[in-house]
């Protein structure tokens, strides 16, 4: 019996120490994908209307880009900046809107950002 105790003692301190390590090493190198969530958190909760690149050169045309369900314009913006845009498309303006929380049918009611048609 005090051996099968001692053995649960020392798995039960490894999976702690495991646990920190494993927590302490998700938390770095998530920290960049946290930080994104908690501007897209604070877009949804400013109900931000929409996020925009501007043209870098003459501006002379514009593509407005929609998200999907539940999502906002700042996380597509963000993968927009990261992807680089062409060269040939510097006349371009990006402008990512964010839609407005109302109720989703589709998701039982659950509040989420979402167009009138679901």
């Amino acid at each position: 019996a005090w051996g099968t105790n001692l053995l649960f003692f020392m798995a039960t301190i490894g999976l702690a120490i495991f646990g920190s390590i494993f927590y302490r090493s998700i938390s770095r190198v998530s920290s960049p994908i946290l930080q994104a969530e908690k501007k897209i958190v604070k877009s949804i909760q400013m109900n931000k209307p929409s996020a925009i690149i501007p043209a870098s050169d003459k501006h002379t045309a514009s593509l407005i880009f929609f998200h999907g369900l539940g999502d906002v314009g700042e996380s597509w913006l963000q993968a927009f900046k990261f992807y680089k845009i062409p060269k040939d498309m510097q006349h371009v303006k990006f402008i990512f809107p964010t839609a407005p929380i109302r109720k989703i049918t589709l998701n039982n009611g659950y509040p989420m950002t979402g167009c009138k048609l679901i």
